[in-house]
């Protein structure tokens, strides 16, 4: 049996059940007023409920109900919901929804704007299905498209998550020329949730690239602007939290839209170019960033550089990208580390080397002494972090450290560095055999994502 008759037939087969209850229903002979007088084969008849003629679309059985008292305007026990919500899930044909949305609320009275346990009315239900026509059929009959949920969600913010195209181009064309006639950010459509999410945020999460150029088409340059600079509970951009959960395709969107949005930093003094370091294709990010004005040596609040970042998090691919765009590697963060020390402390041997080689051909780096000085740090940070990875200098007189640093000018220096690393790394290292860290040193370790909010 091919697909159509198949449906065809369990849509006929379930109009026959629901005909079948509404003759169990029909009373064949006075009605017994006593509880106890009632027969235990009446006792079993299946209830027919508004939920079962929503269900199929039977505007028979919907009527069947209202004839017989039946309270159309029940709830669903578990999410609050009347008939008008559930009608969102019918999976019946345009034409038999249309009339029971009609009936429903011609003939039933059904509120338009009830809302469930969430407090979403049915307008984002059918919003969230991309039922388009039977949207404008609400609003018609008096949907009001500007509330919102417990959440402080509209119906753009719902039509966002599950990437309704041509819902959301049909909300900016209703109402956002409508509401905002100077043609700027219309607030009442770009409303923000709890978490100061706007709806761009929310398709900049789920990497929606069709969504997104729906929202940024159907504004002017200006309001354009003002949706990509908006800021979430966090202080990041659509931008930054693209950046965040990988999406690069729509990075590269965002970009093309507004390029000042690559030296935006959140409430942390995290840039775009720190975020790229730990997302996925994070080399490809930093690229189409460099190549939109990112200021690649930009710090955070710990003044660590995105190199920082990457050396952290051993994350080779993205040091070379950034060192062959001109990153600078001899950029001290707030404890006077280098990314090599960083790297070097974490035992990522591969990034030392490269950031090393890079370093001796760093204006940063005055002489051949200033190379034996930091070789001799990075020897210290091994030995006294015992890592699992044994550093070995690349210059040949690297084994000669000790000797010719003593006598040279910068020997003064270099020892202090050295004793200062060492001293350091054992209290590291004193820490992490005890377990015991204070909020003082989580703070200084952590360069992980801060945990965002669920909205969903």
């Amino acid at each position: 049996m091919d697909l159509p008759n198949f449906c065809m037939l369990t849509r006929k087969m379930g109009r026959i059940r629901s005909m079948h209850k509404r003759k169990r229903l029909q009373p064949e002979r006075p009605i017994v007023t006593r509880a106890h007088s009632l027969t235990s084969s009446q006792q079993e008849f299946e209830k027919l409920t508004i939920f079962d003629a929503v269900e199929t679309a039977s505007v028979d059985d919907a009527r069947f109900l209202l004839a017989n008292g039946a309270d159309l305007a029940a709830l669903e026990p578990s999410t609050g919901r009347n008939a008008l919500h559930l009608l969102a899930f019918c999976s019946e044909t345009f034409r038999l929804r249309l009339e029971m949305l009609r009936f429903l609320i011609l003939e039933a009275h059904l509120d338009v704007n009830a809302v469930d346990a969430h407090g979403d009315p049915p307008l984002f239900m059918f919003a969230a299905c991309g039922h388009l026509e039977l949207m404008k059929t609400l609003i018609e009959y008096g949907a009001n498209w500007t509330l919102t949920n417990k959440k402080e969600q509209n119906v753009l913010h719902r039509a966002c998550d599950v990437d309704q195209v041509e819902v959301c181009g049909y909300l900016h064309e209703k109402f956002g020329s409508a509401a905002d006639p100077d043609g700027k950010l219309d607030r009442t459509l770009h409303v923000v949730n709890l978490s100061g999410r706007s709806p761009l945020h929310i398709v900049a999460e789920k990497g929606f690239v069709e969504c997104a150029n729906q929202i940024l088409s159907a504004a002017n340059d200006e309001a354009s602007k003002c949706l990509l600079s908006q800021r979430d509970r966090a202080g990041r951009t659509p931008l930054q939290v693209a950046i965040v959960h990988g999406h690069s395709d729509l990075v590269a969107l965002l970009l093309k839209q507004d390029d000042v949005g690559a030296n935006y930093c959140d409430q942390l003094q995290r840039f775009p170019v720190h975020l790229a370091v730990d997302a996925i294709h994070g080399a490809d990010v930093i690229s189409l960033l460099a190549s939109h004005g990112a200021v690649l040596n930009a710090v955070d609040e710990r003044g660590d550089t995105a190199l920082h970042w990457a050396a952290l998090s051993g994350r080779l691919a993205v040091i070379q990208v950034l060192l062959n765009l001109g990153a600078d590697p001899s950029v001290r963060n707030s404890d006077w580390e280098l990314p090599v020390h960083v790297g070097a402390s974490y035992g990522h041997l591969e990034c030392v080397r490269v950031l090393l080689d890079a370093h001796k051909q760093s204006p940063g780096i005055s002489s051949d002494d200033d190379i034996l000085i930091l070789e001799a740090e990075l020897e210290q940070h091994q030995a006294s972090g015992k890592s699992y990875y044994c550093y070995k200098a690349p210059s040949p007189t690297a084994s000669m450290i000790r000797s010719s640093v003593a006598s040279s000018s910068f020997s003064g220096d270099a020892n202090n560095k050295v004793e200062y690393w060492d001293e350091l790394h054992q209290e590291v290292q004193l820490v992490e055999e005890s377990g015991n860290f204070s909020s003082e040193d989580e703070d200084f370790l952590d360069h992980d994502e801060y945990e965002e909010d669920e909205e969903f």
